[in-house]
């Protein structure tokens, strides 16, 4: 894969692989799929020429350098509220230059290779490109090293695409216990493959963080990242995507949590996507508490005492919005929190120009100025810049993990709830459905859905 000038150097120093035969016929399909990731990124309205110098001076006030903002504002195809994004995860992906020349690769190949453009195998289901390599990439790798998609892929059933970074919290709980969920399928197992698609800032930190893992990756600074993320619609980390292995077509694309639901039995979510578990997998015990994440890069202060009841109090008016608004609410302000724990020398990230249009639409225009409340009791002054006079105290890390902790049962409680839904809605189906076989016979409950045990009172069963 090409390697991504704004993302540090290639993760490993592995050694090129020789060419393969069908080398040019995947790099062509990746470049087409690229290109067309280009085109449906940029919306209409959104020049490609120089970004508007409003967009470049409201983003300036956030505390970015003017260069990192044109930078971002050119990846972004001009849209500023993703050019803000792309400065608060600390990760730009290439500048549409940079497709432009794929683009040019691409026709170059098609001019020079006719005969073998006539050969191309058929557009399959998967959105990006002929899979596997039109989508990841002709190159993955693994713990031998870079090895060619398909052979690396094995020939699994199921594809799990996993987005992940060493310094998000919530990854460094669900991490071991998805490749705890992976090793019991048990070594040369075809049913599933998984491939970590990094957010991580460096090539230290990824290569660190997939040490961790049993499984293969992405090429760390590989332009196929933001693609993919754009692809599948990835707003927050942790995520996972499950593909077929066979067509690349979508199987689930939240299925992180159907990997919760089943308690992290792999075999059992195949089963759930009509996917062919190959071997016998036992059903995993009860999951063990994770074990305490490894400190991050750069040491947090040590929490200290905050007014929980105003933390709570402004978080429950969040919880009062619709939940796509919440959601990106607390993804933004868990941005914020995280990038000045992070960075507590940098002054860039300790302050926020409230009428920022992005930052107004997804952060202190949420729930009557929730943010701002919130962001004073971890040490900032309000004002029309909110900013914090130094580097961070153990207020902040009190703060984000509240703020983590309150999220995180938000979201649970939203799943629950639209799995109430659908429960809701399938049994008035049933009950819509006149004609409807009642597979309880007399001792069912007329929902067309057995009572298993429902009887055991009447033979005495305890």
């Amino acid at each position: 894969a090409t390697a991504d000038p704004h993302a540090g150097p290639a993760a490993g120093a592995q050694p090129p692989l020789a060419p393969q035969p069908q080398q040019n016929q995947a790099q062509a399909a990746q470049l087409a799929a690229m290109a067309a990731m280009a085109a449906q990124a940029q919306a209409p309205g959104q020049a490609l020429g120089p970004p508007p110098e409003a967009s470049v001076t409201d983003l300036c006030s956030m505390g970015f350098e003017r260069e990192q903002v044109m930078r971002a504002l050119r990846a972004a195809y001009n849209n500023a509220e993703r050019a803000a994004e792309f400065l608060l995860e600390g990760n730009i992906p290439p500048p549409p230059e940079e497709l432009t020349q794929l683009q040019a690769l691409q026709q170059a190949a098609q001019q020079q290779q006719p005969q073998q453009q006539q050969t191309f195998p058929p557009a399959s289901a998967a959105p990006g490109g002929a899979w596997p390599e039109g989508v990841l990439g002709t190159q993955l790798l693994t713990k031998q090293g870079l090895q060619p998609t398909s052979q690396a892929l094995g020939g699994a059933s199921a594809v799990l695409l996993y987005f992940s970074a060493h310094w998000c919290p919530p990854c460094q709980q669900f991490t071991p216990m998805l490749a705890s969920a992976f090793n019991v399928l048990g070594p040369g197992q075809k049913t599933v493959q998984i491939v970590f698609i990094s957010s991580d800032r460096d090539a230290h930190s990824f290569q660190h963080y997939y040490g961790t893992m049993p499984w293969i990756a992405l090429p760390f600074g590989s332009p196929q990242t933001e693609l993919l993320k754009m692809m599948y619609s990835v707003r927050g980390i942790p995520s996972v995507v499950a593909l077929n292995g066979s067509t690349g077509s979508i199987l689930d694309s939240n299925a992180r949590d159907a990997v919760a639901r089943n308690r992290f039995d792999l075999a059992a979510c195949c089963r759930d996507w009509g996917v062919a578990v190959t071997s016998p997998a036992p059903a995993l015990a009860p999951a063990e508490p994770p074990k305490k994440a490894e400190p991050p890069k750069k040491p947090e202060p040590k929490a200290l005492p905050i007014d929980d009841g105003a933390a709570k109090g402004a978080l429950r008016a969040v919880a009062e919005v619709e939940w796509s608004a919440q959601e990106v609410f607390y993804v933004t302000l868990l941005k914020v929190l995280n990038n000045v724990l992070q960075n507590p020398e940098e002054p860039k990230f300790r302050s926020l120009k409230k009428g920022n249009a992005a930052l107004q639409t997804k952060l202190f225009g949420v729930a009557d100025g929730a943010a701002a409340k919130l962001l004073v009791l971890g040490g900032f002054e309000d004002g029309e810049v909110i900013a914090l006079p130094g580097p961070p105290d153990g207020r902040m890390t009190a703060l984000r993990d509240c703020v983590s902790e309150f999220a995180e049962a938000e979201h649970m409680k939203q799943k629950r709830k639209e799995r109430d839904a659908k429960i809701a809605e399938e049994t008035q189906k049933d009950k819509d459905r006149p004609d409807a076989k009642k597979y309880g016979g007399a001792d069912g409950d007329g929902s067309g859905r057995m009572n298993i045990g429902g009887d055991r009172r009447k033979r005495g069963g305890g």
